[in-house]
């Protein structure tokens, strides 16, 4: 009997682990370091965000990775709101935030669009409170029009693959420019290729530049080159400006800049690359 009384508190034991690892309880989960979970309908607050490095930590006196605010998108909530490039996020609601960039992200996505979160920043040596209301979380090619269309292309400088090169484009100026965000494992950027290749043969006497931007290591980009050669300009983007400025994520991406250097035209995806013909004729 007694080794049956064993058994099943063993038995207990177990089940209960077992129930504690898939339906942690409330307190238990907070003390693991897990974040909040994320709403049904996640609002969208329109910042870019990065994390101190130790001597920044050092010179700001916190020994955590405060999370800065890189980037507030234009007509965002976070504009809207009175947010700044340099601000230093300490709470989101009665949260504080010590754990860096995905802590504060899971908090602000936590909360429901069109809910008003009150965010604590430091600025300037002393603390403020920020009143938002968040938005419907955006699809990356509403949030890149929202951003850039119609604005001038960010100075920011690539390297030529072939050439060695350094590209921008603003030292292309006077031409219309195709630029494709892609990668050598993105199955879709693959598809595109061939496109691309048509547009450069049918525009190769105009002024037209096509442009692949790649955030990859050279070694990995020059062997799928040599693989793949295009015929076509391939930029490396050592720096991932592409992502971080333009805030682009997805892949393939394209952006048709024209002669001035704005940009006129945003695709994610394939599904519109073949009006990219059209579009450039209009430009030239």
């Amino acid at each position: 009997m007694t080794r049956y009384s064993d058994f099943m508190n063993i038995r207990s034991l177990l089940l209960f682990l077992c129930f504690a690892v898939l339906f942690p309880i409330h307190g238990f989960a907070q003390d693991a370091g897990t974040f909040p979970p994320k709403a049904k309908n996640r609002g969208w607050l329109g910042v870019g965000l990065e994390a101190l490095d130790e001597a920044e930590q050092a010179k700001a006196k916190v020994d955590y990775p405060a999370v800065r605010v890189r980037k507030v998108f234009r007509n965002s909530p976070a504009a809207k709101g009175g947010f700044k490039a340099g601000d230093l996020i300490l709470k989101v609601g009665k949260s504080v935030i010590r754990k860096g960039v995905k802590e504060m992200v899971a908090h602000v996505q936590s909360h429901e669009q069109g809910e008003t979160v009150v965010f604590t920043v430091f600025r300037e040596d002393s603390e403020s409170m920020i009143s938002v209301v968040l938005d419907p979380f955006p699809n990356q090619k509403n949030l890149l029009e929202n951003e850039w269309k119609n604005q001038v292309f960010p100075e920011v400088s690539f390297t030529d693959l072939h050439k060695g090169s350094e590209e921008s484009i603003q030292s292309n100026k006077g031409k219309v420019i195709v630029l494709d965000y892609w990668a050598t494992w993105c199955g879709p950027c693959r598809k595109a290729a061939p496109s691309l290749e048509k547009l450069r043969d049918r525009f190769s006497k105009e002024d037209v530049l096509i442009a692949g931007i790649t955030a990859e290591d050279r070694p990995v980009v020059e062997v799928y080159d040599r693989n793949n050669p295009a015929n076509y300009s391939i930029w490396l983007d050592t720096e991932s400006a592409f992502s971080k400025v333009l805030g682009a994520r997805s892949l393939p991406t394209f952006i048709v800049v024209d002669r001035e250097g704005k940009v006129q035209r945003l695709i994610v995806g394939l599904n519109e690359l073949n009006t990219l013909e059209a579009v450039i004729q209009k430009l030239l």
